[in-house]
């Protein structure tokens, strides 16, 4: 018998499903077998390898596995094995009872079951992300916070005795006015303030239009007691500065004036803590935020599937998984297949399609899920098996060859090819293609990386300040600009009407 098959022609017929059957990019040009490629293809080589016979692969016409009308006539690849049109049905073909009543299946190549293939959940998040984590009313609390502590502070501190420790800063340029009293004139003016009778250690002198520009020394004298001008402290009581405290405060930034008084300290200390208990609180509940949003899905598990009606889920038409549901005794999966009648699919295309689109549960073969899942990363495999069952090759009923075929099945198996050929088709070849880790429940130890949907308000947030800065700055620059010409025109005019002007220069040697 097996000497009849070596040298025999056998008619395979066959169905499109990536990865078992393909055609390729190149069919149009090829004839025959070399159209085709695939799991199965690379399988019946290797069989036929053992075996010894030739091939013809063909596809199904009417282009179904498989399945029983009410009549009790077989339809696909079935019904071409009863018909005697082919010697073979090879693909991803469901060993089922009631086919096997009908056809001889070999034993099988592949193990797997049916399960659910869903779109992950589409993590949606506005610029506006980080602010998630506390709710409207906590952060309009904390800005009100802000205000009365800032009010606060500054209403305290100018009651106080002891107020603030300032900065320090001097001047180095003067425009300097001698009044039309020359009894008086060493009184001069210095920067913007009158000083009084003041000597100043004069460095260069120069005029500029009417005017007289004295650049002096940092120290000068006042009825014989020298002040040094960076010991000159600027009590700066202002509501800004408390603004500026509390809000570094909460950043946990350092910034000057300090409190000094006890009343100022407490309330400072107080701000402290709350900022400490709030900055930790935002952290966490962030943290627990991201992975929340990064794991969530509406359906978890078949039952979920079941007891919902906004998302529509169905499979295959005219397969084993719509014979399972059909056939099934089992309470859920009755209910499940009368709400899926209306949304069955031609074909694993088809339902991966409509998933993609979203709203829709496709019910597959988990081998098939797997080999999806790892082209589109957008997918995902919900929940475990609903049942057991495997891929086989069909015969006609009565076939001889059956126990050949299963034989270089269970070889192949044994050696290592199957598993070897499950590798090369299944998993993605280049590794620009492949999907990310998973960082779901399967790894609980991992953590996905934020991106500027997550960030991007912060990054908004932060260009928006400097955006604001810098037209402040340039504002700035315009209106002192425009201030110091003002200063130096009145400076002019002021000098046209004076009689003399005495500068008292420091003793040479």
């Amino acid at each position: 018998m097996l000497s009849t098959l070596r040298n025999k022609t056998l008619r395979i017929t066959t169905i499109l499903n990536a990865p078992y059957m393909m055609l390729k990019s190149s069919a149009h040009k090829l004839r025959g077998n070399d159209r085709f490629e695939g799991f199965c293809v690379d399988l019946l080589r290797e069989i036929s390898r053992h075996v010894g016979f030739r091939y013809r692969i063909k596809l199904v016409r009417d282009g179904a596995h498989g399945t029983r009308d009410a009549q009790g006539r077989w339809n696909g690849m079935v019904r071409e094995l009863i018909d005697r049109e082919a010697d073979l049905a090879v693909g991803d073909i469901t060993i089922t009872s009631s086919r096997e009543d009908a056809v001889d299946f070999t034993l099988p190549f592949m193990t797997l079951g049916v399960s659910i293939l869903f779109r992950k959940n589409q993590e949606e998040h506005s610029l506006l992300f980080f602010l998630s984590p506390l709710s409207v009313d906590v952060w309009l609390c904390v800005a009100a916070a802000h205000v009365v502590i800032s009010l606060l502070l500054c209403c305290v501190t100018r009651v106080q005795s002891s107020r603030w420790r300032g900065f320090r800063g001097s001047k180095t340029h003067y425009c300097c006015e001698c009044p039309q009293r020359p009894a008086h004139c060493g009184q001069s003016c210095v920067g913007e303030k009158m000083c009084g009778c003041a000597q100043l250690d004069v460095i260069k002198v120069k005029t500029y239009g009417n005017s007289l520009i004295i650049h002096h020394g940092d120290r000068k004298s006042s009825g014989g007691e020298s002040v040094d001008s960076t010991d000159i402290v600027k009590n700066r009581l202002t509501l800004l500065n408390s603004l500026w405290f509390t809000i570094s405060s909460i950043m946990q930034q350092g910034c000057e004036p300090l409190p000094r008084s006890t009343s100022t300290c407490i309330i400072s200390a107080t701000w402290w803590l709350f900022s400490f208990v709030l900055v930790s609180s935002y952290t966490a509940n962030l943290a627990s935020f991201l992975t929340r949003e990064r794991l969530k899905s509406p359906i978890e598990s078949v039952e979920d599937l079941a007891k919902q009606t906004e998302i529509r889920y169905g499979c295959v038409r005219s397969g084993s998984t719509q014979a399972f549901f059909q056939e099934s005794k089992h309470e859920t999966y009755e209910r499940m297949w009368h709400a899926m009648r209306d949304d069955l699919v031609p074909s694993n295309a088809k339902g991966v399609a409509r998933v993609q689109s979203g709203g829709y549960a496709f019910l597959m073969e988990s081998t098939s899920i797997e080999y999806v899942v790892q082209r589109q990363c957008q997918l995902t495999q919900i929940g475990g098996l609903l049942d057991s069952k495997g891929y086989g090759i069909a015969l006609p009923p009565g076939s001889p060859y059956r126990s050949f075929f299963s034989s270089a099945i269970l070889r192949l198996q044994e050696n290592g090819t199957l598993h070897m050929l499950k590798e090369r088709w299944w998993k993605v070849r280049h590794l620009s293609r492949r999907c990310p880790e998973e960082d779901g429940p399967s790894r609980p130890g991992s953590a996905s990386e934020l991106g500027l949907p997550k960030l991007g308000g912060v990054f908004v947030v932060l260009l928006s300040g400097l955006g604001v800065a810098c037209l402040i700055a340039f504002a700035e620059f315009f209106l002192n600009a425009r201030s110091a010409r003002n200063r130096l025109a009145t400076c002019g005019e002021h000098a046209l009407g004076k009689e003399r002007l005495m500068v008292r220069y420091p003793p040479e040697g």
